[in-house]
């Protein structure tokens, strides 16, 4: 299977407002992009290594030193889900439109 897209996440401000951070997420997206050939989708990430650190801390048998091991990586992956709700969303939203119209079309 071949490598499609990637996922980048950008560490928006909480005012929504985008800083250095955000600008050097894009120079690296576009230098990836650009090197690998592969489209680049930007994410917003914030909060997600709050929410990771939270649910780590509530499940309760994981130590600090593991915490810090595993905490990128389990933000990541929010990003991903956050990301595949949002897409789904749309196919669906997508999916009715096309339904209705065909729907409508099919009446007249």
């Amino acid at each position: 299977m071949a490598l499609k897209k990637i996922v980048i996440g950008l560490p928006k401000n909480m005012n929504n407002t985008e800083g250095q951070r955000v600008e050097a997420s894009r120079r690296y997206g576009a230098s990836l992009e650009k090197r690998l050939q592969i489209p680049i989708v930007f994410h917003d990430e914030r909060l997600t290594t709050m929410q990771a650190e939270r649910m780590l801390v509530e499940e309760g048998n994981v130590s600090r030193k593991k915490r810090k091991q595993v905490i990128d990586m389990l933000a990541a992956v929010m990003i991903l889900q956050k990301l595949f709700r949002f897409k789904w969303k749309s196919i669906k939203r997508k999916r009715k439109e096309n339904d209705r119209t065909f729907t409508s079309r099919t009446r007249s």
